[in-house]
């Protein structure tokens, strides 16, 4: 279970963060159909589009941070198993010593 939660979530795929632009766009796309056959949507298309670039403009900066603790943690990870490294080559060297001792 842990290793698809983490493949979804290295995956860079940000759906949740992406639905309010999709949906944007689709009223988007509507109004300017309307538009086309004769009503008047240019308030509310101006509007949209605001709310779009403030969407966009929020899943920019979610995206960064993404990126930045992403690279973090990985950082982190790689420390971690260094250390274990280093503990296990400890304990190889401890057994070693104390085998050595006794004879």
């Amino acid at each position: 279970m842990r290793g698809s939660h983490s493949a979804e979530r290295d995956s860079g795929n940000y759906r949740g963060f992406h639905a309010p632009i999709d949906d944007l766009e689709v009223q988007e796309r509507v109004l300017r159909r309307e538009t086309a056959t004769g009503s008047d949507h240019g308030e509310r298309i101006e509007e949209v589009l605001r709310q779009k670039a403030m969407a966009s403009e929020t899943l920019a900066q979610l995206k960064t941070k993404w990126d930045k603790t992403k690279l973090l943690v990985e950082e982190i990870r790689g420390l971690r198993g260094e250390l274990e490294n280093r503990r296990r080559a400890g304990r190889k060297a401890g057994m070693h010593f104390a085998r050595s001792w006794r004879n």
